[in-house]
């Protein structure tokens, strides 16, 4: 099954013939810039609008976008003559906000007559292969002051913080390394939760009256925060399963992996007389609530560096990333439960992101994914394992809880965002969208310019 969108010429007007090399750059140039903006996390939705909008602005019409979780299509059909197809298939899914907004911007600007065709082709192929705005190094001290911070959320001290922070150090220069030799992502997550109780355990023969296995939930958080976007959440809400489905099971078979190397790694630590547990009844944080914002403000700060996140958006990202850590503080207070309370603060953030898009033009995304970090549900995770390993205990309910708190804070992320697009679009608020996200289902209908868009959906065996 697959998901088409296609924009055809107006009735009565004749078809314009378009040239071979032209028909060529533009397909190029709208397939290059759909899959960046699909590998680094937008919505389908969003993906086609962007690709439709090259074609539209380039005068050629009977142009249909097929996307798929893992290719993209851009099809001109002609009557009367052959069509042409132009494929391009996503080989790596990464979050990198970087490029995630300049082919925004890119598009943007080419819909507004800013660059040629030929420009604006070559400027993607740049874009695809940069890496960002921030050097290697910077990037890894940064998931290593990531690390150390939710260390401090999670109610570690300074040598847990200390350690976390060598730990995801060590732990994105292995990622970096294995990746460059094609390593699957399912094994990089294995290691990444073996790395995360070694490292745990070395805290543990150190100093063994502190509590390092806070170290593990560190690790947890920062490799989580690939694994938590809105658009597989966006996907499924508005109707496009297809990439829905698929971006769902990839966060699932890189939680599970995970999952894998966590217990692998607590079995050898059992097995070697090596205690790690979390009592149930820790609450996350020993520290007074504005230090504790300070320290959620510098996990998204952290991320953001990671995520190659263009500089005019780090400190708002953190701002915002602070404000919902209070609200889910203050949700918590109030005894709404861990999920309701993730739920309301991913609620603001998402309505706040809209807001970002046009003071600071980057996607929504950029900011949301990075501010929600700090409430990603590491703990629980990582409770539900350490119950697993014993009888009679409430393992899977601290898993599930996990799960749905994780899915409570992308579905209040996107609801979020979906409010705030509903109201200030009406008020005319919010005026790119290629920035702000779009809510459209594949058989949704949207005058443009030239011709008409419509959407059918495609079953095949």
């Amino acid at each position: 099954m697959s998901s088409t969108t296609s924009l055809t010429g107006t009735k009565g007007n004749p078809m314009q013939e378009v040239a071979p090399h032209y028909l060529h750059a533009v397909a190029g140039f709208a397939t290059n810039a759909g899959a960046l903006l699909l590998a680094n996390g937008a919505a389908a939705a969003e993906v086609v609008d962007a690709m439709l909008a090259v074609a539209q602005t380039a005068k050629i019409e009977d142009v249909t976008v097929d996307v798929t979780y893992a290719e993209l299509t851009f099809a001109y059909r002609p009557a009367g003559d052959a069509p042409y197809l132009q494929f391009q298939t996503i080989q790596q899914r990464t979050f990198n906000y970087g490029k995630l907004t300049d082919v925004s911007r890119l598009v943007e600007r080419f819909s507004q007559g800013q660059v040629t065709i030929d420009e604006a082709a070559a400027e993607v192929s740049r874009i695809a292969a940069g890496h960002g705005p921030y050097p290697w190094w910077l990037t890894r001290l940064a998931a290593g002051f990531a690390g150390g911070n939710a260390a401090l959320i999670f109610g570690g001290g300074w040598i847990v913080a200390l350690a976390a922070f060598l730990a995801n150090i060590l732990l994105d220069y292995l990622l970096s390394v294995l990746a460059r030799h094609n390593w699957l992502t399912f094994y990089l997550q294995v290691l990444a939760g073996f790395i995360a109780v070694v490292a745990a355990a070395v805290v543990h023969f150190i100093a063994p009256g502190v509590d390092s296995s806070r170290v593990v939930v560190s690790v947890i958080i920062v490799m989580f925060a690939g694994m938590t976007s809105t658009g597989g959440v966006q996907d499924a809400i508005t109707g496009w399963y297809l990439t829905a489905l698929g971006r769902i099971f990839e966060a699932v078979m890189n939680t599970i992996g995970l999952i894998v190397g966590i217990a692998f790694g607590m079995l050898l630590a059992e097995r070697l007389s090596i205690k790690l547990t979390i009592e149930a009844n820790v609450s996350m944080g020993a520290l007074q609530l504005p230090v504790m914002l300070v320290a959620a403000a510098f996990v998204a700060l952290g991320f953001s560096f990671v995520a190659q996140s263009p500089r005019r958006i780090l400190l708002p990202t953190a701002i915002l990333s602070a404000l919902g850590y209070a609200v889910d503080s203050a949700a918590s207070a109030a005894q709404l439960g861990a999920i309701w309370s993730s739920a309301a603060a991913a609620f603001v953030i998402g309505i706040i992101a809209v807001v970002y898009t046009q003071w600071f033009k980057a996607p929504a995304a950029a900011f949301a994914i990075c501010a929600i970090l700090p409430m990603v549900p590491g703990m629980m995770l990582y409770q539900g394992l350490s119950a697993m390993s014993q009888p009679y205990t409430s393992g899977l309910s601290s898993l599930v809880g996990a799960l749905g708190t994780a899915l409570a804070l992308a579905g209040g992320v996107t609801f979020g965002e979906y409010l705030a697009i509903v109201s200030w679009r009406q008020l005319r608020l919010v005026e790119n969208r290629f920035f702000a996200p779009l809510f459209a289902g594949p058989f949704a209908t949207q005058g443009r310019k030239v011709g008409s868009r419509k959407a059918e959906k495609v079953a095949s065996d």
